[in-house]
């Protein structure tokens, strides 16, 4: 059943011949796309490395993409997967390896000071030994959910990526995590690319476990209540295809 969908790529002043992009999240204005960009790095362990670019639009067309600021990105880490509150006040993003990490890559928050965004504070609070990435705020600024492996699968073999959810407190500080319930995580498969629609209902994410196309899908679920999710949606073709889709975003 194709849906009414062509995707086009946006321009190369975002895409690059020689790297990949990737995790896009739009200002509320639309004015300004925020995206992962996977670099060569010579020095790097992997011989890639990730960084976080920004490109905005003016005259009606994309400015030429840049590093979005020397107090998130580093030349040997990775820092991507980012996430901005609607004010435009607080980037999320996530940094992999840092020395003051609590896991291998551990979720970030850096405040806008109206001129450079100013050096990132590790959430220690809801970070975990394990992996923990791709955070996305809620419209209200007050709800985080993100991805992590720090729950075992039924067979206990195997760290599986499951979507979390944190709440900020009155105090400033957030709740401790906890994984979304069925149907949206599921016992064996892995979902991740959290997206909460600004309705603050509908979510979208990826998973290779619901029934879908091949590898990573998309689907969406709407909120009944905090701990109820209704049924799970696959958004179809050409949207899903056979290879792996995920970090749908969808403005306001």
């Amino acid at each position: 059943n194709p849906k009414p969908f062509n995707p086009q790529p946006l321009p190369n002043e975002i895409n690059s011949i020689e790297n990949s992009e990737y995790m896009p999240t739009l200002t509320v204005d639309e004015k300004q796309i925020i995206f992962t960009r996977l670099l060569s790095c010579e020095s790097c362990p992997r011989k890639k490395q990730e960084d976080i670019y920004t490109s905005h639009f003016i005259n009606n067309k994309w400015t030429l993409a840049k590093s979005i600021s020397e107090n998130i990105n580093t030349s040997t880490y990775n820092e991507g997967a980012q996430t901005i509150s609607s004010d435009g006040k607080y980037l999320f993003f996530t940094a992999c390896n840092r020395p003051e990490g609590r896991g291998s890559c551990d979720i970030y928050v850096s405040t806008w000071d109206g001129i450079d965004w100013t050096k990132p504070r590790n959430l220690r609070e809801i970070n975990s030994p394990y992996w923990d990435s791709q955070p996305c705020l809620a419209a209200d600024g007050k709800t985080l959910y993100f991805v992590s492996n720090r729950n075992l699968n039924s067979d206990k073999t195997r760290q599986q990526m499951d979507i979390f959810v944190t709440y900020l407190r009155e105090d400033s500080t957030w709740s401790t995590p906890v994984p979304l319930r069925s149907p949206i995580n599921t016992p064996d498969g892995d979902e991740m690319g959290p997206f909460i629609h600004p309705d603050n209902t509908t979510l979208y994410f990826s998973s290779n476990a619901h029934l879908g196309m091949g590898g990573f899908d998309i689907f969406f679920s709407k909120k009944i209540n905090d701990s109820t999710w209704g049924d799970v949606v696959n958004l179809g073709y050409p949207i899903n295809t056979h290879k792996d889709e995920s970090f749908l975003y969808v403005s306001g």
